[in-house]
């Protein structure tokens, strides 16, 4: 095969007839190689079209042709090939299987629940914490040295951290024990 003369960007996209963003796009894929020198980049026009007949929509091909010369960085067409679009539903299939089968095996947890129980966590954090000055303001008011009045505020909010993990843990038993109970 006789060795061809290597072409810019801007010369591959008017062999094309697509845009010289195109073209850019379709490298930094890795749909099409080029080699850099310096700053710019070149293709060997025949492999470079060969790559790019094979990996790229020819839908997308043709609405590039309209955009010859211009800047398509707004075009949100995907350009893939059959091939890549075959490829992308089969993992697509396959994820859903998966996702089926964790939901029937009971492994997946429902996003509202998750949201539910992140919200009543916070909020029992907060009543716990917004309790604390409730509970040593006198002794604290009493205290004229700032170490102790640290160490007062440090067993206060330790104290009712270790109370939340108590009162999830017993609340975690207590669910268990009622799932268990409970006919299938």
């Amino acid at each position: 095969m006789a060795e061809s003369k290597l072409v810019s960007i801007q010369e591959f996209a008017v062999i094309m007839k697509v845009s010289r963003r195109a073209v850019q796009k379709a490298i930094s894929e890795g749909r099409i190689s080029a080699s850099r020198d310096g700053n710019k980049w070149f293709l060997n026009p025949i492999e470079a079209k060969k790559q790019w007949l094979e990996n790229t929509s020819l839908v997308a091909a043709r609405r590039s042709n309209k955009n010859i010369g211009q800047d398509d960085s707004d075009n949100d067409v995907d350009k893939i090939s059959i091939g890549e679009a075959e490829r992308r539903e089969k993992v697509f299939k396959s994820k859903m299987a998966e996702l089926k089968f964790h939901e029937a095996k009971n492994l997946l947890i429902p996003k509202e629940k998750v949201q539910k129980s992140a919200f009543n966590l916070a909020r029992k954090v907060r009543d716990a914490m917004l309790n604390i000055p409730n509970r040593i303001s006198h002794e604290v008011a009493a205290e004229v040295d700032p170490f102790k009045v640290e160490q007062i505020l440090l067993k206060e909010i330790n104290q009712a951290l270790e109370s939340l993990v108590t009162k999830e843990m017993h609340e975690k038993k207590e669910k268990q024990k009622a799932d268990m109970k409970k006919p299938t």
